[in-house]
Order: structure tokens, then sequence, then C-alpha cells
């Protein structure tokens, strides 16, 4: 990968992946179409672009056209194609920046599927 960055996990969706920095920065590329590379626009991208909103992630999840990730401080975030709420926003608005998951839950893990989202918290529940 391009840059100099120091990734320690990625996550390969249906035709996009991101990554990980140690620090906790997400980069995505690939296929854009959905906002899923969470940029702030639905451009196709070569190379590792810095997902938007100076987020902390510990966790990133990629998968066909939206991906979500959790924050160090416990919130989960998901951006791209919402046509099935897989988003967990409240709606099936398509977003190209990260936006919060609904519920104020403590995020411990978050996994996007083909067009659905699941998430476990931190005191064992399952969304």
């Amino acid at each position: 990968m391009s840059g100099n960055h120091s990734y320690e996990s990625v996550s390969a969706g249906g035709d996009h992946s991101c990554a990980l920095t140690v620090g906790g920065d997400a980069y995505c590329w690939g296929a854009g179409t959905r906002g899923q590379l969470g940029i702030g626009n639905t451009t196709t991208r070569t190379s590792p672009v810095k997902v938007s909103g100076n987020h902390n992630f510990k966790e990133i999840s990629a998968n066909s056209s939206h991906t979500c990730g959790v924050t160090t401080a416990g919130d989960a975030y998901c951006w791209g194609s919402s046509v099935n709420g897989q988003l967990g926003t409240g709606n099936t608005n398509q977003q190209t920046t990260p936006v919060k998951v609904v519920g104020n839950h403590s995020s411990m893990g978050i996994i996007a599927g083909e067009s659905h989202s699941c998430m476990l918290t931190i005191g064992g529940d399952v969304y």
C-alpha cells in the first residue's frame, strides 16, 4: 500500500478495501460508487485515502457497498449504501462519510455483511 503508514489490520469488501493504521486512522480504496470509501464523495480510488471525520478507529469492516467501524471510545459508525438500512442510522439514505449508528451503544465490535450489519456491545448484547 502507498503512503508512509504502518497498518495493523485490513478488511476487504466486494469492490473496495479498508485498513487501519497503528494510530487508528482508517484508509479505504477501490470502488466508491455508493460512498463506501467514506471520503465525502462517490469517487473510485486506486490508492488508500483517509476516511473523513478524524475518528480514532479500533476496528473496521468492509463489505459490498458499505463499511462500518468502531472507535476507541466504543462508538459505531457506518458509511456507504443503506438500501436495506444496513448503516444503522434509522433510514435508508446513502452516506459518503461516517455516520454514528443510532442507539448510543458502547460497541465492542462490528461486522458489515452483504446488505446488513451486526454489532456486539461491551455488555454482550448483539444488534
